[in-house]
C-alpha cells in the first residue's frame, strides 16, 4: 500500500465498520456516494477537484446534497435522516481531505455515527465496533500528524514508522480501556437509558405475541434471535420440561386465534411453595409480558407490574433490556368461579363434525377424556409442519386441521386440544410463551430464542392446572419446538462463549443502573476490607462478585501502566545523557529559540549579532551537548558561558547601531 493512500484506506475501513454498526440505516444512496468519494481519493491520490472549488460553491453543493438525502430518507424518519446526512457530510469531507484539521472533522463525524448506531442497537457487537473504530481513528490521526511533520522536514516516511505508530496505538488503547472502564463505573447515570427514547428501532424485538396467531408463529421459524437468558436456582430441569409461561388465553373465537379475553381479576392466588428461582434478562426489544417457568408465584421487577389471570405484564411496554426475578411452583391449585366459567366457554357456532368428534373422544372422567384426546392428537395421522398443507395454500381453519389435514404447528394443536376439552366439559386454557432452552456452561444460564416460541394447554385436572402439550416432535428433532432451535439443543463452545459475553454485556453495560453501580462499589469495598466483611461478601449476589472482579481487571492494567510510566520517567531522569540534552533545549528556549526541532539552531544563530568566531564556539557547544554522544557537566558549563553573553552582545550591537 502506498503511504499517501493510507489515510483514505483507513477511513474506508472505519466507514465499513460504521456501515455494519448502523445496519439497515446505512442502506441509502448517500452511502454509495461516500464509497465513491473514498475510492476516488484512494485511486487518484491528491487530485481532489472538489477541494479547489470556492468555499461558497462547496457550501451550496453540500446543502443541495443534504436536502436531497433528507428528502429521500422521508421526513419524520429521524434516524434514517441522520444516517443519510452523516454519509453526505463524510463524502464531502473526504473530497476535501488535505490535512490534520480535515481529518479531525471526519473523525468527529464517524464518532457521531457510532452514537447514532447506539440508538439502533445495544448488543456486544456495538462495543466491538466502537473499539475497532477508536483504534483505527487513533492510528489515522497519529499517522496524519506524522506525515505533516515529515513534510515540513522534507523527509520521507517508511514502513517502520507505520509499524511503530501501530504498536503505539495498540498500547495506548490498552491503557485507555481501564480508564474508560473506571469512568464508566464512577460517572453518574440516568435511571432510564437514553436509548429508550429511540423506540428500540432495530433491536431484537420479542417474537412473543399475546394471542394465538398462526401467521405470527410462521414468521418465527427462522428467527434465531435471543428472546431472553435465564439463570435457574432449584432442582435440575431438562430443557424438554422447561415451559416459560407468558400470556394465558381464555377467549376462544371458534378457530385458532385465541385472545386473553376480558380482564379476569386475581380472585385466587397460587399459594404453593416456590421451587425454582429464576434471574431473567430480557433482550432489548418491545416488552409487555414477563416470562417464568410454569406456575409462576411472584415477580420482582424494577418496573411496576400489572398482574391478572392473563399473565404478568408491565404497566407500560419497554424497549430496552430488562432484568427481573421470578419464582415458580410445581403446581397451581388456583381457580375462581369466573376463571372456571371462562375456561369452559365455547363459541356459539361450531362445526357439527367437531361436536361429534368431541363426543366420540369423551371419557368417563375428566382425566380419561384428556388422555383420550391427547392419544388421538399424537396418533400416526397427525404431523408437525410450519408450512400450510398443500390443499390449503391460503391457510387452514381449526376444523380443517382437526377433521381433514391433521397437519399443523403448535398453535393448531393447542387450539384443537383446548376446544375439544371444553366441549367435553373439562376447563382448559391456552398458554403462549417459550419451550426449552440452550444451556451455556460459561455463564451457567439458559438461552431462550425466538424460534422456541410455543403454545400449549393447561387443563383443570385432579384439582390443579395440568400442563398438556399435544404438539408432536418437530421434524428432525426430539423436542417439541417451533423453529430451528429445538428445546434441548446444545450451544457450541464458541456459541456458549459468545452468549456469555452477551449476557455480561447486557447485565453490566447496557443494564448498568444506578442501583447496580452502588452494588459494584459495595462489592469492591467488601473485597478490599477482606476478612472483616467476609460474611457480608459471602452474601453478595453472584453478579456483584463478578462486577468487583471486573473492576480489578480494569484497575490493574491502569496501575501497571502508571507504574511503568513512572519508572520510565525516573529512568530517563537518571540517564545523564538524556538529562543534559533536555537541559540544552530548555537553555536555548530561554535565550529565544522558538523552533526546537533538530537542526534549527544554525538558522537561529544567523540572526544573532555575534562575530563569526564567537558564533562558531557557541554552535560547537550546542552540537556537543545536544547531539554529541557524551554530553557532560563541563560541556554544559561552556554552553552556559557562551549563552550568557548573548544578551550583552545584543545590547552592544543595538547601542552601536544609531551612531554608525
Amino acid at each position: 500500500m502506498k503511504m499517501p493512500t493510507l489515510i483514505p484506506t483507513l477511513l474506508l475501513m472505519i466507514g465499513a465498520i460504521l456501515f455494519l454498526a448502523l445496519e439497515h440505516l446505512a442502506w441509502q444512496w448517500p452511502t454509495l456516494l461516500w464509497v465513491l468519494a473514498e475510492l476516488w481519493v484512494i485511486l487518484r491520490g491528491g487530485a481532489l477537484p472538489f477541494a479547489t472549488l470556492k468555499g461558497g460553491t462547496r457550501f451550496l453543493i453540500t446543502i443541495a446534497l443534504l436536502s436531497l438525502a433528507i428528502f429521500t430518507a422521508g421526513w419524520g424518519n429521524w434516524l434514517e435522516m441522520g444516517a443519510a446526512a452523516l454519509y453526505v457530510l463524510l463524502a464531502v469531507k473526504t473530497l476535501e481531505l488535505r490535512g490534520t484539521r480535515d481529518l479531525f472533522q471526519i473523525a468527529a463525524l464517524l464518532l457521531l455515527g457510532m452514537g447514532l448506531a447506539a440508538w439502533v442497537r445495544v448488543d456486544l457487537a456495538l462495543g466491538i465496533y466502537f473499539l475497532l473504530e477508536l483504534f483505527l481513528l487513533l492510528l489515522a490521526l497519529l499517522w496524519q500528524g506524522f506525515l505533516d511533520a515529515r513534510r515540513e522536514e522534507g523527509r520521507a516516511v517508511a514502513s517502520a514508522d507505520l509499524l511503530r505508530l501501530l504498536l503505539f496505538s495498540v498500547l495506548f488503547l490498552l491503557l485507555l480501556l481501564p480508564i474508560m472502564g473506571l469512568f464508566f463505573l464512577l460517572l453518574p447515570r440516568t435511571p432510564t437509558p437514553l436509548w429508550h427514547w429511540g423506540g428500540g428501532i432495530g433491536a431484537a424485538a420479542s417474537g412473543f405475541s399475546p394471542s394465538l396467531d398462526p401467521a405470527h408463529i410462521q414468521s418465527l421459524q427462522l428467527d434465531p434471535a435471543v428472546a431472553f437468558r435465564a439463570q435457574i436456582q432449584g432442582p435440575s430441569l431438562p430443557a424438554e420440561q422447561m415451559y416459560w409461561m407468558g400470556a394465558i388465553l381464555w377467549q376462544d373465537d371458534g378457530g385458532v386465534r385465541w385472545q386473553p379475553g376480558p380482564a379476569l381479576g386475581m380472585d385466587c392466588r397460587n399459594t404453593g411453595q416456590a421451587v425454582w428461582q429464576q434471574k431473567i434478562l430480557l433482550s432489548p426489544g418491545h416488552h409487555d409480558y414477563l416470562f417464568a417457568l410454569s406456575n409462576p408465584l411472584r415477580f420482582a421487577s424494577p418496573l411496576p407490574l400489572q398482574q391478572n389471570a392473563s399473565g404478568i405484564r408491565l404497566q407500560s411496554a419497554q424497549d430496552g433490556a430488562l432484568r427481573y426475578d421470578a419464582w415458580s411452583a410445581r403446581s397451581d391449585h388456583c381457580i375462581s368461579p369466573a376463571q372456571r366459567q371462562a375456561a369452559l366457554q365455547v363459541p356459539a357456532q361450531i362445526d357439527p363434525q367437531i361436536l361429534r368428534l368431541a363426543k366420540r373422544l369423551r371419557g368417563d372422567t375428566p382425566e380419561q377424556t384428556a388422555q383420550r384426546i391427547m392419544t388421538w392428537l399424537r396418533g400416526p395421522s397427525f404431523h408437525y409442519s410450519l408450512q400450510a398443507p398443500a390443499a390449503y395454500p391460503q391457510g387452514q381453519s381449526l376444523a380443517d386441521f382437526l377433521l381433514h389435514s391433521h397437519t399443523g404447528f403448535c398453535e393448531y394443536y393447542a387450539a384443537g386440544l383446548a376446544t375439544l376439552l371444553r366441549l367435553d366439559g373439562v376447563p382448559a386454557r391456552v398458554v403462549v410463551g417459550y419451550h426449552g432452552g440452550q444451556y451455556d456452561a460459561y455463564g451457567d444460564f439458559w438461552v431462550v430464542r425466538q424460534s422456541m416460541a410455543h403454545a400449549w394447554v393447561q387443563a383443570w385436572l385432579h384439582g390443579e392446572w395440568v400442563l398438556l402439550d399435544a404438539t408432536p416432535a418437530a421434524s428432525g428433532g426430539e423436542a417439541r419446538g417451533d423453529g430451528i432451535a429445538t428445546a434441548g439443543e446444545q450451544l457450541s463452545t464458541g456459541g456458549q462463549l459468545w452468549s456469555w459475553l452477551q449476557w455480561e454485556w447486557l447485565n453490566w453495560v447496557i443494564n448498568f443502573s444506578p442501583a447496580k453501580q452502588r452494588e459494584a462499589w459495595v462489592a469492591a469495598g467488601s473485597l478490599l476490607q477482606g476478612g472483616t466483611q467476609e460474611r457480608h461478601s459471602a452474601a453478595l449476589d453472584l453478579h456483584q462478585q463478578w462486577s468487583a472482579t471486573w473492576l480489578w481487571y480494569l484497575l490493574l492494567p491502569l496501575f501497571v501502566g502508571l507504574f511503568w510510566w513512572w519508572r520510565r520517567t525516573r529512568s530517563l531522569e537518571n540517564d545523564s545523557a538524556a538529562r543534559y540534552r533536555r537541559r540544552v533545549i530548555r537553555l536555548l528556549q530561554r535565550r529565544g529559540l522558538r523552533d526546537l526541532r533538530p537542526g534549527q539552531e544554525a538558522i537561529w544563530l544567523q540572526h544573532l549579532p555575534l562575530a563569526e568566531p564567537e558564533c562558531d564556539k557557541l554552535y560547537a557547544a550546542i552540537l556537543r551537548q545536544r547531539y554529541g554522544r557524551h554530553p557532560d557537566a563541563a560541556g554544559e558549563q561552556e554552553l552556559r558561558y557562551w549563552l550568557r553573553k548573548v544578551p550583552r552582545w545584543r545590547r552592544r550591537e543595538y547601542a552601536r547601531a544609531p551612531g554608525e
